[in-house]
């Protein structure tokens, strides 16, 4: 359950099984599943998500340099770095929890 969950900051999640799924699940099944991936979800997404900040900052901040160098607007340079961390890092954090989640669940 959510209150389980070691850090507070992590919103209730609302996990749903679509009907079609659902109706292969025995009935004893069908509570502990959603329980199941809430559970493996909070088990790694600190984790994942720090390392995926960390490394897409670092990432962001060479490529911008190099990409924006002649850039005389710093907002500009600003808001593209904005936009470029966070694409990488949600791109980063969403391949980088796959396995984690398949073999916690």
């Amino acid at each position: 359950p959510a209150s389980d969950s070691a850090d507070p900051h992590l919103p209730n999640l609302k996990i749903s099984i679509p009907p079609h799924i659902a109706s292969l699940l025995q009935p004893s099944m069908r509570a502990a599943v959603p329980a199941a991936i809430d559970r493996a979800i909070r088990e790694i997404i600190t984790a994942v998500v720090e390392r995926s900040v960390t490394i897409s900052c670092l990432t962001t901040k060479e490529m911008v340099t190099k990409d924006f160098a002649l850039e005389p607007e710093p907002e500009v340079v600003r808001q593209a770095a904005q936009y470029m961390v966070k694409s990488l890092a949600g791109s980063l954090a969403r391949v980088t929890c796959r396995e984690p989640l398949r073999i916690s669940m």
